[in-house]
C-alpha cells in the first residue's frame, strides 16, 4: 500500500511539472522576442528622462517599421513632503500606487536600415516628459504590437527626480501683536477759528494792516445828505414852495437891492 501511495505521489508531481512546462512554453510562445533597457534607473534632465531600449523581435518582421505601444503604469511615487519635524527641508517618501492609469506611448519601431535591409534586433531611445504626466517614481512597462501581442516580458523602470513638494505642516496663526496707541494730546478750546496745525485760535477779525491811512478832513460825513448836481438854465429867482438850487441866494439878492438904493440916493443928492 505504501508503495502504491508513493507511486501515486510521484505521478502527480510529474504531471504538475509537465503542466508548468506547458504553460511556460505557451507564455513564451505568445510573447514576441524580448525587450531590454540599458539600465534600470534614469536621472531627470530638465523635466525629461531618456530611456534607451533594445528590442529583439524574435525574427525579421514583415514591415520595416512595426507599430508598438509602450505602456507605463506607475507602481511607486517618490513624494517630497514638508513636515513640522523637517521644517523647510522636503523629505522624500516612497508610496505605493494602486490602480494607476497607464500612460501609453505609441511608436513606430524601425527594424531596417537606410538601404532597406531588415533586422530582427533594433535599438532606439524614448523621451519621457513631465509634460506627458510622468513624474519621479517606479513604473511597470509593457510593450505590445498594434494587434495586442506582447513583446518580451514586463519591465520595471525607475525614474529619479524631484517632484513638487507637498506641504503637510500644520497651519500656524502667528498674527503680529497690535502696537500700543499713543496717548491723545488734549485739544485747546476752539473759538470758531482753526490754525494750520489743527489747534484752536482766537478770531481777530479782518487784517487792516495793508490799508493806507486817509486824512480826517477827507473822510466822508455819513450824516450829510448826498450831493445834488446843479440844474442848468433858469432865471435864478426863487420859486415859492421850491428850495433854491444855489445856497445863499437870498443874501445875495438883498445885497444887490441895498447897493441899488445907495446908488440912487447918491445920484439924487448930486442933482
Amino acid at each position: 500500500m505504501m508503495a502504491l501511495a508513493k507511486q501515486g505521489t510521484g505521478r502527480r508531481a510529474v504531471a504538475l511539472l509537465a503542466a508548468l512546462m506547458v504553460f511556460g512554453w505557451v507564455g513564451v510562445a505568445f510573447a514576441l522576442g524580448s525587450v531590454r533597457t540599458d539600465k534600470g534607473a534614469y536621472e531627470e534632465d530638465d523635466g525629461v528622462w531618456k530611456v534607451r531600449f533594445t528590442i529583439d523581435y524574435g525574427r525579421k518582421p514583415d514591415l520595416p517599421h512595426v507599430p508598438m505601444t509602450f505602456s507605463f503604469k506607475q507602481v511607486m511615487i517618490y513624494k517630497r513632503v514638508l513636515t513640522d519635524e523637517g521644517g523647510d527641508t522636503p523629505q522624500t517618501r516612497k508610496e505605493r500606487v494602486d490602480n494607476a492609469t497607464p500612460i501609453n506611448v505609441p511608436m513606430d519601431v524601425g527594424f531596417a536600415d537606410a538601404s532597406g535591409k531588415m533586422f530582427k534586433v533594433t535599438k532606439f531611445k524614448i523621451k519621457l516628459r513631465r509634460s506627458n504626466d510622468f513624474e519621479a517614481g517606479e513604473y511597470e512597462l509593457k510593450v505590445k504590437t498594434s494587434d495586442g501581442k506582447p513583446v518580451g516580458r514586463p519591465l520595471r523602470i525607475v525614474l529619479n527626480g524631484k517632484n513638487k513638494a507637498i506641504d503637510y505642516r500644520a497651519i500656524k496663526f502667528n498674527a503680529p501683536k497690535p502696537k500700543p496707541k499713543a496717548a491723545a494730546e488734549p485739544e485747546a478750546p476752539s473759538d470758531g477759528g482753526t490754525s494750520n496745525d489743527g489747534g484752536a485760535v482766537e478770531d481777530m477779525g479782518p487784517d487792516l494792516s495793508d490799508i493806507p491811512d486817509v486824512p480826517e478832513d477827507e473822510l466822508p460825513d455819513v450824516n450829510q445828505p448826498p450831493p445834488v448836481e446843479p440844474k442848468q438854465g433858469g432865471c435864478g429867482c426863487h420859486v415859492v414852495g421850491r428850495e433854491t438850487d444855489l445856497p445863499g441866494a437870498p443874501g445875495a439878492m438883498l445885497g444887490l437891492l441895498l447897493g441899488a438904493a445907495l446908488l440912487m440916493r447918491r445920484r439924487g443928492a448930486g442933482a
